[in-house]
């Protein structure tokens, strides 16, 4: 799947706090009995019609202030809400139904090169909802990609796994990474002549966001929130993603502004008028969206790693554009940030009023841990091969000419 060009898509639309009256909880009152947090969209397809064309004019203002959209997702995390900011809920039914009988038809006919996202969620709900979606040919046709956030991964603890429950009396799930490549095999299978490639695309990341925990809010000068994005990268990447998007490319000192107070980290803290702070998550970025030209495409390549462990030794292979060279990113590290990261400690880890002692070591996948030490590799591309070691704690990118 080719790299999608940066910074040019809107991605988690949140309009839906401007037409309340066209939920169905039909509240008409104010912000405090829930008319913007809550609720789903009308069935009624007057109200589904005029919803639609909200999404077109709200193009159509854009684009006349001279500012094109690449492309929008249906809903911005139709299955989650925490009822502090605008959201709406849609179940897989109900968002297939709006985007085959309204807002598919009205984008192809009135913004024809514009690309349509479903879910927008998290990847433990992808075959359960987007899987749903995609299962009804009437609005899969209208669907150019699949959206989805990092979240459930937990600071990419679980980000190559199945949906599961690591704490037996918590029934929250985390994980479904492994989702990403069944639904991006679904999507090319469904591939027509002249339409283009579908995709998949992670559309929302930050740290700091495990509200309940220590792991809230900016952390300056944190590695392990810069292996964190990497290591998500990485693996999203392997399973078919086209891109990967930071939430915030910069926030102030606190994490903010929010209207909600939900503070969180950025690979950028602007402290001041003229000062600002380049996180470890800035460059771990860099390692991607420097090298990674658009345009470049994931290829398997041959890695050989001196590892104890397969899963050890983590890699991701790019061919870039013009065929002539492949962009290797290498990675050794382990997870250290997020619940369930075994950095020791006395203080348990809770989730309400439900807590746990820090299990990080027995809990975390082998993906989320690694050697401890340096580790030698070779890399063979066509009749090319190169050979090198990375350091404990280290990200490294090696480009090297391809035959």
């Amino acid at each position: 799947m080719a790299a999608k060009p940066p910074l040019e898509h809107n991605n988690n639309n949140d309009n839906s706090n401007n037409t309340r009256y066209l939920k169905s909880n039909g509240c008409l009152s104010n912000v405090h009995d829930n008319c913007y947090f809550a609720g789903y969209l009308n069935m009624e397809e007057r109200a589904q019609s005029t919803w639609a064309l909200y999404f077109s004019k709200f193009i159509d203002a854009y684009e006349a202030l001279g500012i094109p959209i690449w492309g929008l997702t249906v809903q911005n995390e139709p299955l989650s809400t925490t009822c502090d900011w605008p959201s709406m809920f849609y179940t897989a039914q109900g968002q297939s139904h709006f985007l085959a009988n309204h807002l598919g038809p009205l984008m192809r006919e009135r913004h024809p090169g514009l690309k349509l996202m479903i879910h927008d969620d998290q990847t433990i709900h992808l075959m359960s909802f987007a899987g749903q979606i995609l299962q009804d040919p009437e609005a899969a046709q209208y669907v150019d990609g699949v959206a989805y956030h990092w979240y459930s991964a937990l600071e990419a603890t679980f980000e190559n796994s199945p949906a599961h429950r690591p704490f037996p009396f918590v029934p929250e799930e985390v994980g479904g990474g492994a989702y990403v490549a069944e639904i991006w095999s679904q999507l090319r299978q469904q591939e027509q002549p002249g339409q283009g490639e579908k995709f998949m695309l992670m559309t929302e990341a930050c740290n700091g966001y495990v509200l309940g925990t220590e792991w809230v809010g900016p952390r300056p000068g944190d590695w392990g929130y810069g292996y964190a994005y990497s290591h998500d990268i990485l693996w999203q990447l392997r399973n078919g993603a086209a891109g990967w998007t930071d939430w915030n490319l910069f926030l102030d000192a606190k994490g903010g502004p929010n209207l909600a107070g939900n503070f969180v980290d950025a690979p950028i803290l602007v402290d001041g008028p003229d000062v600002f702070h380049k996180s470890p998550s800035f460059f771990h970025l860099a390692h991607f969206s420097t090298y990674v030209l658009p345009g470049s495409r994931r290829v398997n390549i041959k890695l050989q790693c001196g590892a104890k462990k397969q899963e050890y030794c983590q890699a991701v292979a790019f061919v870039a554009p013009d065929g002539g060279y492949a962009v290797v990113v290498i990675t050794n590290d382990e997870i250290t940030v997020g619940p369930i990261a075994g950095v020791g400690g006395d203080e348990p880890i809770c989730f309400g009023s439900v807590c746990f002692p820090r299990m990080g070591g027995l809990l975390a996948p082998a993906l989320a841990k690694g050697q401890g030490a340096s580790l030698t590799w070779t890399i063979r591309c066509g009749t090319r091969s190169l050979s090198g070691s990375i350091p404990w704690k280290a990200i490294q990118t090696v480009i090297i000419p391809c035959s």
